[in-house]
């Protein structure tokens, strides 16, 4: 699945590129671009997922049980990620 890169990420590859890729900020930089590319697309999919009820499908209840469950996260960090989606 492709998905569009936010601004944010455009922009900690750009200043990626003029770093040493041996030096500690460029790691902690690359760390942080893969951390928020991670988050967007596990808000994309959570939000796939409660819109389709396929929860249900896999034997849950509820959306907020299947990532409670089986993703293990709380309500709360599901809404988060899945509010966030919906910003990008």
């Amino acid at each position: 699945m492709t998905r569009r890169r936010t601004r944010a990420e455009v922009e900690m590859e750009e200043t990626l590129q003029g770093l040493d890729p041996a030096s500690f900020r460029y790691r902690l930089l690359a760390v942080a671009k893969d951390f928020k590319a991670i988050w967007v697309e596990m808000g994309e999919l959570l939000t796939k997922v409660r819109e389709s009820h396929e929860y249900k499908e896999w034997g849950y209840a509820s959306f907020e049980a299947y990532c409670r469950r089986e993703v293990r996260i709380r309500q709360d960090t599901a809404n988060k990620l899945t509010r966030s989606f919906s910003f990008v």
